[in-house]
């Protein structure tokens, strides 16, 4: 049966943008080093007049005092710095153009001295004292620009780098800060005996770096590349064994790889050793020659496995679904769809673990007839989730046409979509489905014709043999059943198991929520430390699913168990490789939020779900299978997708009044096997109704060729009941192309309750709703090489502004957990043990952060807003209008005794 949907509802799909690379957390200022990175410089002025007035003796507790002379900076001191910081970062922008197969402009450095310029007036002598007072002078930088709030220097260092990246100006991907501290009097160039670092030391994960201004370019370029997770590789440094970054690479370079025959690479992140017999100059040849160890490269990012010059991080296709038809009455093909970027698992074993990317989708791009790529569509600049509506002339006759979007930065794009002039309509197939159309049959003979028009809205079913429905989806839903019950073999094709650190079982039973009590019966665990509950963590309670035989589709919910919480969702196969993840974003007083993963083939041989970044979640309904039915888009295409091995009949049940035509009987037959993707499954119907009745859209009553219902169809209503007042019957005969299709509910009559039906119809579905190409009528403009310029930011989408100082940052509640990180030095004594670092650090660095402000909610979605909310207040003020004059049209009609 016909089914009743909002028209068009693709189109409620929003442009995804934000200010942080796709998937990134506030704190993620530096996961790896590809895309635009912000450098702030600091430098500290010594004030012997500010507290705790170092000038020329530092004294430590039962020790001797320190004796030094004040630093103080020159202005070809602060020149010197910036020409060696920013060709030391530079160095990583020719290393990275000089890789073959690579494209050039991947890694782009900009600089704010402002505080360079200016340096920072600070009480504390910082070359004089131990290392690990840099908690406590740094906040002289940070009280100047207010990001002083939690007493944390890792939280708030993290929180200045995002608002550093966020201006308008940088418009980066990363941040990080570089304090150079000035050495030019210090007899050795290093800081105090007793602190965990001698020279130069960096905080990875894109925080900051604490550099002596004497130190050379390369020591620069080495702590930068901590900053994005690359290891040392120099004896007393990281050791062999120890994996960092994104892709959880190994330090295989390191000088104490014991392999038979290892010889190390020149790398930037080894030292020179000059005292060896021969001697090695592993960094100074590396700096050199622009190049670095393929572990230290990997762990930055820099990894391309299938060598297509695209970065595995960067190698992930976009999303493109959509459909695209050839429109006789404009010469155009229509393509209507949605594309988003996709993210590569991240498995970095420090940091927040988040999946991220800085692809952007910046423009569509058709192509007709294997001709050229063209510009169909430009996008804002940070856009990372779109509908893609096109409207692409073409000459009469046969074509071809390519659609795509792309990212013309990094490579990355979507798959094609291909279509043809000669078809009624394609779509893009969904992996491991069945796809076809719904069209008006005009001629009746049972197949498509160039200009028979899309049914939208119209209902596929499968069947069985005997037409009845199918149900392929199976379920766990913990209110249907009693408290406690186990339900760990509650199903026979999925295993259910609690595991984990904090696991007292391995039991998953149903019980009433009591983190989330509108949740009702949620599935609980037993806890070593918290006993019954219905809470599960990052590592320590996690629901893990084994399936039967392996599945292509599953889902499961997620709920937030009263503060910051996030839920993942991960998919193995039967080795135990992860397939795919899905991480929800912060659902921060008891939101909630599906988790979703969906595969070409069934291969996933179970699921872990838990939470995320230190949270917990509550999980509840799990779903495995595909669905059974679907509903035409806007342009009558339908996919039933992620299908299992089987036979399917699939079924469309037209309602009174229409017959199908194709299939003859109704209903198809296929013979599925997991994986395949079947088109051209298409129902043509025919309508034997009221000739003044429209089937394809009733409230189109002027039969407007793009389905916009306004005033116009209103009054060719009015206009027919004034001009035949006293005769409601409509004729057999006529013509209703030149009158109107009047019978909007198609009972021959033409009377107030077709009116009315298309009244309701038009509150109901606001134009920006019902209208194909967006909220004005007008369809988008095509933008073409050579053609009209590409939309500018701010120009149809909205965005939220940078923040302009610390009070705006903060107002707006941005989420910063604190989570712990490493700490690198750059020299072989003063190495440290990475997983103690946080607590070997001076008390002030380990004050508790700071709770949000009660009226502060940490914004995950923050920066997301509604596209167009101007234009569809303006259409929907439009709307009302012409609803009222309609109204009172009406009004004077029923008056003059019109029935």
């Amino acid at each position: 049966m016909r089914r009743r949907a909002i028209l068009f509802e693709q189109l409620e799909t929003r442009t995804v943008m934000t200010a942080l690379p796709f998937g990134a957390q506030p704190d993620d200022t530096g996961e790896y080093l590809l895309g635009d990175v912000r450098v702030t410089v600091v430098l500290l002025e010594s004030d012997p007049t500010r507290s705790p007035n170092d000038n020329g003796t530092i004294t430590y507790p039962n020790e001797s005092p320190i004796q030094y002379t004040p630093e103080n900076w020159t202005q070809a001191a602060i020149d010197a710095v910036k020409v060696n910081v920013e060709s030391s970062l530079r160095w990583w922008e020719d290393t990275l153009d000089a890789l073959p197969d690579v494209r050039d402009g991947l890694l782009n450095f900009t600089f704010d001295w402002t505080h360079a310029d200016t340096p920072v007036r600070s009480g504390y002598e910082a070359i004089a004292r131990k290392s690990n007072d840099f908690s406590l002078w740094m906040y002289d930088f940070l009280n100047v620009v207010g990001f002083n709030q939690t007493g944390n220097f890792s939280t708030d260092i993290r929180a200045f780098n995002n608002f550093q990246r966020q201006q308008s100006s940088a418009d980066a991907d990363w941040a990080f800060t570089i304090f150079v501290v000035n050495d030019a009097n210090d007899p050795n160039k290093a800081f105090a005996q007793g602190g965990n670092f001698g020279q130069a030391f960096a905080f990875s994960g894109g925080r900051f770096m604490v550099v002596p201004a004497s130190r050379p370019a390369s020591t620069i370029a080495h702590e930068a590349g901590h900053l994005f997770w690359a290891l040392d590789e120099y004896a007393g440094g990281a050791s062999h064994t120890q994996h960092r970054g994104y892709y959880n690479t190994q330090n295989t370079n390191a000088e104490d790889n014991p392999a038979g025959g290892f010889v190390q690479q020149p790398s930037i992140m080894a030292l020179d050793r000059p005292s060896n017999d021969p001697p090695t100059f592993a960094r100074s040849t590396a700096f050199a020659a622009h190049t670095t160890s393929q572990s230290s490269a990997e762990m930055l990012g820099w990894k391309d496995s299938d060598d297509d010059g695209i970065f595995d991080v960067l190698d992930v296709p976009f999303t493109l679904d959509g459909t695209g038809r050839y429109d006789l009455a404009s010469g155009s093909y229509l393509f209507s769809g949605n594309s988003a970027v996709r993210t590569f698992a991240n498995q970095n074993p420090s940091g927040n673990q988040n999946d991220i990317t800085i692809n952007r989708i910046r423009q569509a791009e058709f192509a007709v007839d294997n001709g050229p790529w063209q510009i169909a569509q430009a996008y804002a600049s940070r856009t990372y989730q779109t509908p893609v509506e096109l409207n692409i002339p073409l000459s009469p006759g046969e074509h071809t046409i390519r659609i795509r979007t792309v990212d013309t930065r990094t490579g990355a794009m979507s798959p094609e979509f291909v279509g043809t002039t000669s078809v009624p309509a394609e779509s893009t197939p969904t992996p491991g489905g069945i796809g076809g159309f719904v069209f008006y049959d005009a001629n009746s003979d049972g197949g498509w014709s160039s200009g028979e028009v899309p049914l939208v809205d119209w209902g596929i079913d499968l069947v069985d043999q005997f037409g009845g429905p199918v149900t392929l989806q199976r379920k766990i839903e913990p209110n249907d059943y009693l408290n406690l019950t186990v339900l760990n073999g509650i199903h026979p094709q999925a295993t259910l198991s609690a595991i984990g650190t904090d696991v007292a079982s391995d039991e998953v039973l149903a019980n009433s929520s009591s983190a989330v009590p509108t949740a009702q019966k949620v599935f609980y665990v037993n806890s070593f430390t918290d006993g019954l509950t219905d809470t599960w963590n990052s590592t320590g309670r996690r629901l893990r699913v084994d399936f039967a035989s392996p599945v292509a589709s599953v889902s499961i919910r997620a709920l937030g168990a009263g503060g910051n919480s996030f839920g993942r969702f991960e998919a193995y196969d039967a080795a135990g490789n992860l397939l795919e993840r899905d991480t929800t974003g912060n659902l921060l007083g008891g939101k909630q939020e599906v988790m979703r993963i969906a595969r070409p083939t069934a291969d996933i041989a179970y699921v872990v779900a838990r939470a995320h970044m230190g949270t917990e979640v509550v999980l509840d309904t799990l779903i495995w299978g595909p669905g059974s039915s679907a509903t035409t888009n806007i342009l009558g295409a339908y996919s039933l997708g992620f299908l299992e091995s089987g036979t399917y009949r699939l079924k469309v049940t037209p309602p009174g009044g229409h017959v199908v035509t194709l299939p003859v009987g109704g209903i198809y037959t296929v013979s599925y096997a997991a994986g395949q993707s079947f088109s051209g499954m298409n129902f043509g119907i025919r309508f034997e109704g009221s000739i003044w009745h429209n089937p394809v859209l009733p409230v189109n009553v002027n039969n407007d060729p793009a389905g916009i219902v306004n005033a116009l169809d209103l009054l060719t209503i009015i206009n027919y009941m004034v001009l035949h007042a006293g005769t409601p019957q409509l004729p057999v005969v006529g013509n209703p192309n030149a009158k109107g299709y009047v019978d909007v509910d198609n009972n021959g009559v033409c009377n107030a309750l077709d009116l009315l039906t298309v009244i309701n119809h038009m509150i109901s579905n606001p134009p920006a709703a019902s209208q194909p190409f967006g909220g004005s009528g007008e369809q988008p403009a095509l933008f073409v090489a050579g053609g009209m310029e590409p939309p500018v930011a701010g120009e149809g989408e909205a965005f939220l502004l940078p923040p302009a100082d610390a009070a705006q940052y903060y107002a707006r509640g941005l989420l910063h957990l604190s989570l712990p990180g490493d700490e690198d030095s750059c020299e072989p004594h003063d190495h440290v043990d990475h997983e103690q670092a946080d607590r070997e650090l001076p008390a002030p660095a380990r004050r508790a952060t700071a709770e949000l402000p009660a009226l502060a909610q940490p914004e995950d979605e923050s920066l997301v807003f509604d596209v167009r909310r101007d234009r569809l207040d303006e259409a929907i003020d439009a709307l009302s209008l012409d609803v009222a004059q309609a109204a009172g049209h009406f009004s004077r009609i029923a008056r003059r005794g019109v029935r």
